[in-house]
């Protein structure tokens, strides 16, 4: 069993110009403060640590989440059986 491994916050979503590490989520960006206050408007959030287990249990479960209803859609592309009805 492993021990408790420690977590390292991912670089500023500006690294190449800060070369800082991220320090907050705004935008959905991770970022420094320095570069949020520069760079972008919103929220400040905090970061997340990563979590250990997946979000979903299997591909499909993840699929089906992010599924959107298609039926309207589908309909309005479905062409007639024939293209030309009264030839």
């Amino acid at each position: 069993m492993r021990g408790a491994q420690s977590y390292a916050p991912p670089p500023c979503f500006y690294f190449n110009l800060c070369g800082r590490a991220a320090e907050i989520e705004k935008c959905g960006r991770t970022v420094c403060r320095i570069c949020a206050a520069a760079n972008l408007r919103g929220r400040e959030y905090p970061l997340r640590e990563p979590t250990r287990h997946p979000l979903y249990s299997t591909d499909n479960e993840a699929a089906d989440s992010v599924d959107m209803d298609e039926s309207i859609s589908t309909r309005r592309r479905r062409l007639p059986s024939k293209l030309f009805p009264f030839d």
